[in-house]
This record gives C-alpha cells, structure tokens and sequence, in this order.
C-alpha cells in the first residue's frame, strides 16, 4: 500500500471540488453517517432522495438532516427512482448486514433482509448515479463459499456499472475501533472507474485511548452501571450452548471488555446489539475503583480480597452502586467512537441510540474514501 496520500498529489483538485454541490442520495438511510462524513469534510452537499424503513432511525435522520419531506421515502421496494435519472452524483447503500454477518444465523439472500439489495439495485439502475458506494460486512464475502460476493458484483455489472471494491479496516483510517467492512464503488464512466486507484490510502493512526472518548465519570448517569444481576444475567447469556448453536457469535470470556486506560489503542467494535450487554459491550472503568485497580476479582465474581468487600468496605464503591467498576459506554460515548460528532442530535431511547449508531458506517473511513472519489466527480 502506498503511503503517499492522494491528498499530497492533487490538494488543490480537492479544494476546488470543495465549492461545488454534490448532489447525494442515500438508501438504507440510517442515521445518515455519509451525510454527516460529507459535511465534516465542508463539502456543500444536497440530498435528492433517502430512504429509510425504521421509524426510529428516521426520527434520528430528521432531527439532523435536511431532506425534502416528498424525497424521503421509508420502503425501498415501493418507489420509483427514475424522477432521479441522471441527477444523481454520488448514491451511497448500505444494505442489512445481518444476513450476511458472523453475528447472525446467515442466511444470506434466503434471509428477507437479503433481498433488500435486489431492490436497491432497481432503483440504482433507475436513477443511475454518477457514483455508487455500497458497503456491507466483510462476512458477505464468505458466504455460500463466496457466492453471494459474486452474486452482488455481477448485479452491478448487469446494470452496466464497472467497480472496485476492497475490504476496509477503520483502525487504518484513524478510528480506534477495528470495524472491517467491504467496499464496493461502482462507476456509470467505466474510464473513471480505470482511473480509480482503490489501494492507494495512506495508513492513519489515532493518537487517542478509549478513555479519551468517555465522559466524566461524575456525569455519567446511574442506570448505566451493571449490577450483581445483570452480570450475572450476562455470564449466563456468554455461556447457553444453545444460543451459540444457533449461531449466534458471543465473546466467551469477560477479558474482551473494553477497560479504560489500556494501553492498548484498539477499542471493541460498536455494535448494534450493544444494548444486551455481551462482555465486548461492557466497560471496565478504572475511574470506578479510588484505588485505580481494574483487576480486582470484583470485576469477574462476587468477591473481592484487595477491598475486602464482605465487610463493605469495596474501593468500588461509588453513589451507592454494588459493583460501579462494570458500566455500559453511554450512546453519546459510543458515538464518539464512531467518530460521530457531540453535536449530532439522538432525539430517541438509549437502547435506539445504541442500535442506531452500531448499524451506521465509520465515518473516518467514509472521509478518506470521499475525499478521493470526489475528485472524480465532474
């Protein structure tokens, strides 16, 4: 991989292409992290058309995007895009990734999530974008021994799309969460899309730790520390061979929680099962403990030697919470990590919140790819 940035070659291209309108539309909408990518960047955007079927996510779209009432549409199979023809610059997909996800059964396109894409594709053709980025979990690769991959890029070619692809990493693009996701860009100009160098981004790390994404301690609110039950409850869920059976993916052991003050970079992949509070979900804050001791046995059962908590005298101890070392990252937290800004309104339950932000795309990753494809964008 090369590690001269595009950005190094052609800045003053992306500074002009910085005060153009680039006209976007978006489909399995979300919470619209592209939308928000596009305006980190300053780049003047304006939404032909979204598209999003969850009630809550759209509650959370509105709330911080504009977007013409007639022009955001909740089901995907029952519009027609050809009003759209040729207005299009830039159409981004995201279709469900849990047919294809090591977090689900996958079932691929027997799943009716699956044939989501299908839709997707009909309006692409009718609407027929300059460029089109579709993005789904790396999981759609492998599965059926890599036939549904094939299965997807050979819909974009019928539609008379040239692509790229390529697996991203966000750790590479300055997040601090490994959340690797595929890429495909489909192209109408089959020249531009030759011209399309999809390899060539430069390596970027974060300088930041988990902690550097939490909030005060003192403001984080009661209900997100876990008691005795709840990881118990949790223990439990980690444990019932018939959930992992079915094929449901669950960490197995409580060292994958997150721990604040690590000295690792990396923090666990925000997803958007975050609300049931599988280990991976779970923080470890060390700002829990007066003592700073996050390895205290506390953190795995019921008894503590260091703090002696049989006679109640637990450092862990804080607002009158059993076991406060044990929490849930809060949803503006896990948004941080996501890379999604303080500003961003989430006008919904927290447990909508977590959902919401562990299905949206990284943002980080979004810039880098934006920022290169936009120079392709007459």
């Amino acid at each position: 991989m090369s590690s001269i940035h595009f950005n190094q070659l052609s800045i003053l291209d992306f500074i002009e292409s910085q005060s153009k309108t680039i006209n976007i539309a978006t489909m399995c909408s979300g919470i619209g992290t592209p939308e928000i990518a596009l305006k980190e960047l300053n780049i003047n955007v304006k939404i032909i058309f979204a598209c999003e079927i969850d009630d809550f996510a759209r509650k959370t779209y509105l709330a911080n995007h504009k977007v013409n009432e007639n022009d955001f549409y909740k089901d995907i199979t029952n519009f027609n895009a050809v009003k759209y023809i040729d207005s299009i610059d830039l159409l981004i997909f995201g279709s469900p990734c849990q047919p294809f996800s090591i977090a689900g059964y996958r079932k691929g396109f027997n799943d009716p999530r699956g044939k989501v894409f299908f839709d997707g594709i009909k309006r692409i053709d009718e609407c027929k974008p300059e460029i089109v980025v579709f993005e789904n979990v790396k999981g759609l690769t492998s599965q059926n021994k890599g036939e549904a991959y094939k299965i997807v890029k050979e819909e974009f070619l019928k539609i008379g799309y040239s692509i790229k692809f390529r697996i991203f990493n966000s750790f590479e693009h300055g997040s601090n969460q490994k959340r690797e996701r595929l890429f495909i860009i489909a192209f109408k100009s089959e020249n531009v899309a030759a011209d399309f160098n999809i390899e060539d981004f430069e390596i970027k790390t974060n300088e930041l730790y988990l902690e550097d994404y939490l909030l005060p301690i003192d403001e984080v609110e009661p209900k997100y520390w876990m008691s005795s039950e709840a990881r118990l409850g949790m223990e439990k869920t980690v444990n019932d061979k018939k959930r992992i059976k079915k094929g449901l993916y669950l960490k197995e052991r409580w060292e994958h929680c997150n721990i604040n003050k690590s000295t690792k970079k990396e923090i666990y992949t925000i997803t958007s099962s975050y609300s049931k509070g599988h280990p991976h979900n779970v923080l470890i804050d060390q700002r829990g403990c007066k003592y700073d001791f996050w390895t205290c046995d506390l953190a795995f059962t019921e008894f503590c030697e260091s703090c002696d908590w049989d006679n109640g005298n637990c450092n862990y101890q804080l607002n009158n919470f059993p076991t406060p070392t044990c929490r849930k990252m809060t949803p503006r937290e896990c948004a941080r990590v996501q890379n999604i800004p303080d500003t961003f309104v989430f006008p919904v339950s927290d447990s909508q919140a977590w959902k919401q932000i562990g299905n949206s795309m990284d943002i980080n990753t979004l810039k880098d790819l934006f920022k290169k494809l936009l120079l392709k964008i007459k």
